[in-house]
């Protein structure tokens, strides 16, 4: 009724009708023309979310932009009964889907061409969301067990990371952490502690241009910040290389330590039975189990010629040499033992093992 011109509706037994010879542009035949298009196409979804990628960069006349506000109206309200119509399967709703298309022709049609884009910002925004949760997924479930009771994810995202993405670039400089000062050491090992809690670290990727830079993993930034944003200043490649460096090496000084601490922590059952409370061997236990090897002595053999018969050897004329020189290769023979060795050439990766150069020292 409210874009009806009463010129152009007769009354037919009490019944306000229409007439068929209106013109075109008339606000009634514009209302009538595009309601019976969006009524026959049928694919409301599609029509609103083109509405929706298209109507702000239609050029109006609107100083208060009261077209926008109503138009964001409309928009709420279709979204009200689409969620009906799904939750309550009550199809009587969908009769009133179509007007949409109608009033925002109503409020943004013009003359003028315009160039219109496919509808895609849904589809973009799902595949964003998905990313965004599965970053999230993979964040939270590496984080210390003290820091993820508190780390939910409307919490992290909100509260949590974007205080982190400052936390995370301390004002230090790329040298030698030997010529740090006090300050600046107590900052990098905030950093580095703060960074192993949240399981992040800094790995380097190479650009399509060639060029090496370290990027965060997870990458928090694209969860807190908005798109087409100036880019903040960053770290330099030599100070993220630094920290990425001190979060290797403080992951291994603390995998090294709870290995240690276990290995106290055993006991031998024998000793822990009896109560004795002997001082435990300082020899590391890979090496307590190796036993000396023992060689069979060696005794002289008589000396046999091709035929194996025993050659006599004729004695010499003083005794007491002759026993002091057999006695002398005798123990000659019992600290010269050969060792063999035999070496298997190839390797399989089903006996290989991680081993430390501690090990073998």
């Amino acid at each position: 009724k409210r874009y009806l011109n009463p010129y152009d509706i007769q009354a037919v037994d009490g019944v306000a009708v229409i007439e068929e010879e209106v013109c075109e542009t008339s606000p009634s035949a514009r209302f009538n023309n595009v309601l019976h298009t969006v009524t026959a196409n049928g694919e409301y979804d599609k029509t609103t979310q083109g509405i929706f990628d298209n109507f702000l960069e239609v050029k109006c006349k609107d100083p208060y932009m009261d077209a926008v506000i109503l138009g964001h109206e409309w928009l709420a309200m279709s979204d009200r009964l689409n969620q009906e119509i799904s939750h309550s399967q009550n199809y009587i709703f969908m009769r009133y889907l179509p007007f949409l298309p109608v009033a925002f022709h109503m409020l943004f049609a013009s003359n003028s061409h315009r160039r219109i884009q496919y509808p895609n910002t849904q589809y973009e925004n799902f595949v964003k969301l998905n990313k965004t949760l599965n970053l999230l997924t993979s964040l939270l479930s590496g984080v210390t067990p003290a820091t993820k009771r508190n780390a939910h994810t409307k919490v992290a995202v909100l509260d949590i990371l974007p205080l982190l993405v400052e936390i995370m670039q301390p004002n230090i400089r790329p040298v030698n952490t030997q010529l740090y000062s006090t300050k600046e050491k107590e900052q990098l090992c905030n950093v580095v502690s703060t960074m192993i809690a949240y399981n992040l670290t800094y790995q380097q990727r190479r650009s399509p241009e060639g060029q090496y830079t370290y990027c965060l993993e997870p990458n928090i930034e694209e969860v807190v910040k908005f798109g087409g944003l100036p880019v903040k200043k960053q770290m330099t490649y030599a100070t993220k290389q630094l920290i990425a460096r001190e979060i290797e090496l403080e992951k291994m000084r603390r995998s090294e330590g709870v290995t240690t601490k276990e290995n106290k922590e055993q006991k031998n059952p024998v000793e822990a039975n009896t109560g004795d409370k002997k001082q435990q061997s300082t020899v590391p236990r890979h090496k307590e189990k190796l036993q000396p090897k023992k060689f069979d002595i060696v005794e002289d053999q008589p000396t046999r010629d091709f035929f194996g018969r025993i050659v006599k050897v004729p004695l010499k004329e003083n005794t007491g040499e002759q026993e002091s020189e057999a006695e002398e290769n005798k123990k000659s023979k019992r600290n010269n033992c050969v060792l063999w060795y035999k070496f298997h050439e190839g390797y399989t990766n089903a006996i290989r093992r991680n081993i430390q150069i501690k090990d073998l020292l």
